[in-house]
């Protein structure tokens, strides 16, 4: 009954007298699935389904290469990054900021109390000291500012050797400037015209 129903296809296309034949042939046979000739040329057909299945997987495979490509946008940066441009990663110590992609952010383990994380696991103190840890901060802000070194504690300034004050903005010359200098500095004096020595002391003589 299958060959019949092939053979007479092609009458079926020359003569309306067949078409009736044709279709009672046809009946009840299942339709083999169509086929169809990749691209590009090459020879042979193959089931529609099995095409359609190779380039769904193409574009799958197209679609994970631009995902890579924008991985590789955000690849890691900066002076700290280990590994391969395949694999990146923040060399041991260092961080990116929240949503960033530069490995800039120093990690301490220790806390840094009142100074700051400034590179792995050592901390900058408010003094100025380098060192793994620093005190913890205080519980008062200081509204005032001191000068020369100076430190601030219960809004008082506890200043260097060599300054007073309230600010510390005041030098102290422990044996004084004689003869109208001033003091500029610890120890240090600044002479009018006519005087010179550490402390003033000594007059310059015309001959």
């Amino acid at each position: 009954m299958g060959r019949r129903r092939w053979l007479c296809l092609q009458p079926c296309f020359l003569w309306l007298s067949c078409l009736a034949l044709c279709a009672h042939g046809a009946a009840g046979q299942q339709k083999p699935p169509p086929r169809v000739r990749p691209a590009g040329g090459a020879g042979g057909t193959y089931p529609a389904a099995a095409v359609a299945h190779r380039e769904e997987g193409a574009g799958s495979a197209a679609a994970a290469g631009r995902v890579r490509r924008r991985g590789q946008q955000e690849a890691l940066r900066g002076p700290n990054v280990c590994g391969s441009r395949f694999h990146s990663y923040c060399c041991p110590g260092w961080k990116t900021l929240p949503g960033g992609n530069q490995c800039i952010v120093p990690i301490c383990r220790n806390s840094c109390g009142d100074g700051f994380c400034s590179r792995p696991n050592m901390c900058t103190c408010a003094s100025g000291q380098i060192s793994p840890t620093c005190g913890p901060k205080s519980t008062q802000q200081c509204s005032i500012r001191c000068m020369n070194g100076g430190t601030c504690a219960d809004d008082r300034c506890q200043c260097q050797k060599g300054y007073v004050g309230v600010y510390c903005g005041q030098p102290v010359c422990e044996k004084g400037c004689q003869n109208g200098g001033r003091c500029i500095g610890p120890n240090r004096c600044a002479c009018v015209y006519g005087f010179t020595g550490p402390q003033c002391e000594r007059g310059k003589r015309n001959k």
